[in-house]
Parts: structure tokens; C-alpha cells; sequence
């Protein structure tokens, strides 16, 4: 009998060991916490260049969503900004606020971000990037591209973080806290997030410093409801957000839909003036070659 045990016990443990060299081999990464978001770390062996949008659920490779925009300053104004072809200040700060009844055809009206295959690149200038690539395209009235920018974003079954989009009018968002959302989804939720930012981002028509800020986050999930949105009624979560840091406090309210993301977010800037995004277009790269076949 005592053999017999040390038989099954063999077994067990054989099966067991199998078992964790099935899981090594299928799934050859481990989530890390850095600076309160967890990210992917895979194993050296394991190169494939698009292993951090492959297991994507909401932002998936090919897909494009399109954001419009509304800019208001401290006196509720609303404005959207244009570029300035000038070669007299750096070409990040060459833009300017106009209403909205004045814009202009070169005006900025809305901006698109399409989820990317792969790393672009960005492992050549840092070797550990770890993140999901994304470009935002900031487009005129009648469609067209005014100037781009590729950035990135973290999705795993542990929370979705993100870059919001960051060039010429935009660059005020670096002081909000970003997109971002963490499990378990459930009202009453909270979680923190730490992040230096350098004075590339300082501008006079904001808030100007030298040398690193650290800005501390705190998230919320406040709410789940249903919003009326461009795709009908969705289920959304409510998560509310706040950065403090030396210069002031900034604030961001996003809904989350799991299968279209963040489709609004609400944004109160350094400077007291506010941003509001909403999601107003989302499509496959296959839609778009079928549409652009079809012509």
C-alpha cells in the first residue's frame, strides 16, 4: 500500500510539472507592476515583434478610433487651435487658439489614433519597450492629415493604460492624468500611478518650469451607467482622476466601454481650462480597405 502511495505521488507530481511547462511554453510572460501599471515581460526567447498588441481585446491591431474635440479657456470660451508654418519658435509651440467661427479649413477639428502592428521601431531607440504602438493623426474639416505623432499604450487582462494624444494644443495633456483603467471593474475602485515629466512640456500658455515635476495619480471607478453615445447606448464605467504635483492639480473624468474603450474623456487643465474629448468613430483596417475598394 505505502508503494502504491508513493506510486500516485510520483504521478501527481509529474502531472503537476507538465502542467507548469504546458503554461511556460504557451504563455512566455509575467506581469509586472512599474510605477503602479502593470506591464508585460516576456521571455528572451520570445521575440515576435507584435507580442504586446497580439492578445489585445479593445485595441486591437488595425483598428482606428476618431476623437473630436472641444477646447474651452477659464472663461468657458470654446476655441480649437490651428498650426503656424513658422520657423521662428519650436515647431511643437507653433499653433494658436481661434473660435471656432473663425477656424479655417487648416484648423484642427478632430484626432484619430490607429492601433499599429508591431514596434515600429521603438525597440531600436529603447531596447525594453513594452508597449502596444499607436499613431495619432490630427485631421482638418475635410479629412485630411495636418501633422501625426507615434506614441503607445499598455493593454493586458490587468489594466489598459494610455498615452493621450500630445502634440501642439494637445501637449497640455501631459500634466492630466491619462486614460487609464485597472481591474477589478467595480464601482468604488481605486488605484495609483507615479510619473515624472521633464520641462520639454513647460509652456508659457499654461504653466512654465524647469528641470522634473512628479505628478501622483489617483483613479476612481465612480459610476457604471448607460451613455448615449455615436454607437448607440453603451455600458460605461465612470472613472474619475486626479494629478498633484508642485504646480497645481489637474483632473480627468473617462468612460470605459470594454469593447470601444474610452469613449469620452473630460479633462481639467493646469491652468484651469478644459478639454473634452468624445469618441465619434471606430473602424477596422479591413472596413477601411473595403470602403476605399468600393470607390
Amino acid at each position: 500500500m505505502k508503494r502504491f502511495k508513493n506510486i500516485l505521488l510520483v504521478v501527481a507530481l509529474l502531472v503537476v510539472s507538465l502542467s507548469l511547462m504546458a503554461q511556460t511554453a504557451t504563455t512566455p510572460r509575467q506581469l509586472v507592476k512599474m510605477d503602479g501599471v502593470y506591464i508585460e515581460k516576456f521571455e528572451s526567447h520570445y521575440t515576435e515583434d507584435n507580442r504586446y498588441t497580439e492578445d489585445n481585446m479593445t485595441y486591437t491591431e488595425g483598428l482606428t478610433f476618431t476623437y473630436s474635440y472641444r477646447f474651452f479657456d477659464q472663461k468657458g470660451s470654446e476655441f480649437i487651435h490651428r498650426s503656424l508654418e513658422t520657423a521662428a519658435i519650436d515647431h511643437e509651440k507653433a499653433w494658436e487658439l481661434v473660435p471656432v467661427a473663425q477656424a479655417g479649413d487648416a484648423a484642427v477639428r478632430a484626432v484619430q489614433m490607429t492601433v499599429l502592428h508591431g514596434l515600429q521601431g521603438f525597440d531600436l531607440i529603447k531596447p525594453d519597450y513594452n508597449r502596444t504602438v499607436i499613431q495619432y493623426d490630427y485631421l482638418t474639416a475635410d479629412g485630411n492629415t495636418r501633422y501625426s505623432e507615434m506614441t503607445g499604450i499598455v493593454e493586458n487582462e490587468r489594466n489598459i493604460w494610455m498615452h493621450p494624444p500630445r502634440s501642439k494644443l494637445f501637449r497640455i495633456l501631459e500634466l492630466n492624468p491619462f486614460p487609464f483603467i485597472q481591474t477589478p471593474y467595480q464601482v468604488g475602485h481605486e488605484w495609483t500611478w507615479t510619473q515624472q515629466i521633464g520641462s520639454y512640456w513647460s509652456d508659457a500658455r499654461w504653466k512654465e518650469w524647469k528641470g522634473a515635476i512628479t505628478n501622483t495619480y489617483t483613479y476612481r471607478i465612480t459610476n457604471k451607467k448607460m451613455v448615449r453615445t455615436t454607437f448607440g447606448t453603451l455600458e460605461c464605467y465612470e472613472v474619475r482622476a486626479k494629478a498633484e504635483s508642485e504646480l497645481g492639480e489637474t483632473e480627468m473624468t473617462g468612460l470605459f466601454n470594454p469593447d470601444y474603450g474610452f469613449v469620452q474623456l473630460d479633462y481639467v487643465n493646469i491652468d484651469g481650462s478644459r478639454m473634452v474629448m468624445e469618441l465619434t468613430g471606430r473602424i477596422s483596417e479591413t472596413s477601411m480597405m473595403a470602403q476605399t475598394s468600393s470607390r
